[in-house]
């Protein structure tokens, strides 16, 4: 799993598209502390990064609204948890 850095201001991040750029993005902020919801339509790649990111969906990003409902559902399950 990241490790994770204290940070001044922690954000909530949506990373939609998980390929070898998106991955490092996500990977990076968590380490520095952010939460990440990453989101793919590629279940092989959702399921290779379950473990290294707090949050991680599978959705077609190509439609917004899905897209948007994946990333606020997985916000809301960990302010509620």
């Amino acid at each position: 799993m990241a490790k994770r850095a204290k940070t001044a201001e922690k954000k909530n991040v949506a990373v939609i598209g998980l390929g070898r750029f998106g991955e490092a993005v996500a990977l990076r902020l968590v380490e520095l502390g952010h939460e990440v919801v990453g989101i793919d339509g590629n279940a092989e790649i959702v399921q290779k990064l379950a473990d290294d990111l707090p949050h991680v969906v599978q959705a077609d990003s190509t439609e917004a609204e899905e897209a948007r409902m994946a990333g606020a559902s997985a916000i809301k399950r960990r302010e509620m948890t």
